[in-house]
Formats: structure tokens, C-alpha cells, sequence
């Protein structure tokens, strides 16, 4: 095959559930874990493939919930414009939102009973 790959059509693939957060996280960590999987998993851009990345935007994103903003030095601010650009990567910035296409959420009882 040559030529630049297709784009994945994301609405059309299954629905992927975020795991459980690993046992050594911290129990900030496990919060933020928790709190970004369920946001992923209303967007629908969650899949296994990406559960590395998943680990780094918990681990960032938790690191940068503690920053001062106020009083941010250099490096808090990378670190949080390293959080900002993990969160577009799942779609969860309202400018990168757009870009991503995803599942319907649909209601389990309105998909068994036809309303």
C-alpha cells in the first residue's frame, strides 16, 4: 500500500471503557485517573491503544491541578501548557473538541425498547 493512510472513522468503531487507575497511583492520581475517564469515555476517544498517553495526561494533569496560577514559574507553565496539549489529544479543550469525531452516546433503554 502506498499513499497516505486513511482516516479512522471514530464514530464508527466500539466504544472502548477506560480501565481501572494502577494500583501505585496516588490517590490524587486515581482521582484524576477516574475524573478524565469519564470524560474521555463521553467524547469516545478512548481506545487501548492509547492507554500510555492516558497514563501521561493523568500523571500531567494531576501534577499541574496543584500549580499556582497565579505564582507559576517557567516551569509550572510548561507544565501546564504540556496538560492543555495532553487534554486536546482526547478532545477534551473546547478548540480540539471539533477535531475529533466521535461515538453517539445513546441510552442503553432507548436502544432495547426502539425510542
Amino acid at each position: 500500500m502506498t499513499g497516505r493512510p486513511r482516516k479512522v472513522d471514530r464514530a464508527a468503531l466500539p466504544r472502548c471503557l477506560v480501565p481501572p487507575p494502577p494500583e501505585h497511583y496516588t490517590p490524587d492520581e486515581k482521582r484524576m485517573w477516574m475524573r478524565l475517564a469519564r470524560q474521555v469515555e463521553l467524547v469516545g476517544t478512548y481506545d487501548e491503544g492509547n492507554e500510555t498517553a492516558f497514563e501521561q495526561m493523568v500523571r500531567v494533569c494531576t501534577a499541574a491541578a496543584a500549580v499556582d496560577f497565579l505564582n507559576a514559574d517557567t516551569a509550572a507553565t510548561k507544565l501546564l501548557t504540556t496538560a492543555n496539549s495532553l487534554l486536546g489529544r482526547f478532545g477534551l479543550t473546547p478548540a480540539d473538541r471539533s477535531k475529533v469525531p466521535a461515538a453517539p452516546v445513546g441510552n442503553a433503554a432507548d436502544e432495547e425498547f426502539g425510542s
